[in-house]
């Protein structure tokens, strides 16, 4: 266009670039000249250079995308990550355990096979195991106040304590430390049971590991219960069962 300009010496205008506007003209009865007006971004532009950046249309008469410069590039996408929504930690309240580790009762030496009889007759009667190993012992503790169960300890050699449960001089030879190594927990035991257990079977009482003592007890209590003298009656209550027994004699 310069050089043409400056070969014919004569003023041209600027190009029209616009196909839609030589069928409006002719329409319209009007020249390319007079139907060339600027449009409202153009005056708009030329008025306020902040409209640019305000509108995202550039001189050149492009949109970039999302209303911006061509020249800048789109903000990227956030993060998956920074969408989701993490809850707040919690701190769990721990009464329940505390409140329930004062009835969990833990003995060393008590006969494996008597504690899986326990579990048995729990299952039978769909109660907890500790509930029904608590009426077993409360039973034989009642009878052994009552004057029916007698508990004869007698001097154990290998140790300074009594014992319940003697053994004769060809057992001897074979020590049973196996029993010490079983450890059974029983929950749901009172504070007060536990004490009267430990009261019989330390110094002032029978002087007896409290194992062997648990064991005597679940012997005749479960004998009992096998005879019927001890009758386990589950009795509904808001979650679970309660045993209550019953002494014929």
């Amino acid at each position: 266009m310069k050089n043409l300009q400056a070969r014919s010496k004569v003023s041209l205008l600027p190009p029209i670039h616009q196909s839609a506007l030589f069928r409006t003209c002719t329409s319209e009865g009007g020249t390319i000249f007079e139907m060339n007006q600027p449009s409202y971004c153009e005056k708009a532009s030329d008025a306020d250079p902040a409209w640019n950046e305000v509108s995202g249309v550039e001189k050149t008469g492009r949109r970039g995308p999302v209303g911006k410069k061509d020249s800048e590039a789109p903000a990227p996408p956030p993060s998956l990550h920074g969408l989701l929504q993490v809850a707040a930690p919690r701190k769990r309240n721990r009464q329940w355990e505390k409140h329930q580790q004062s009835r969990k009762a833990v003995y060393r030496g008590v006969d494996p096979k008597l504690a899986l009889k326990v579990k048995a007759i729990a299952d039978d009667l769909l109660m907890p195991t500790g509930e029904v190993a608590c009426a077993v012992l409360e039973y034989a503790l009642q009878s052994y106040g009552r004057g029916d169960f007698d508990l004869h300890p007698q001097p154990d050699p290998e140790r300074m304590r009594m014992t319940l449960f003697p053994r004769s001089d060809s057992s001897r030879k074979k020590p049973l430390k196996a029993l010490w190594r079983v450890v059974t927990t029983w929950r749901g035991f009172s504070p007060e049971l536990k004490q009267e257990l430990a009261a019989l079977a330390s110094e002032d009482g029978l002087h007896v590991p409290i194992g062997e003592l648990i064991t005597a007890l679940l012997r005749f209590g479960l004998k009992a219960y096998e005879t019927g003298l001890l009758r386990l009656e589950p009795k509904p209550k808001s979650t679970a069962f309660r045993l209550t027994h019953k002494d014929k004699g």
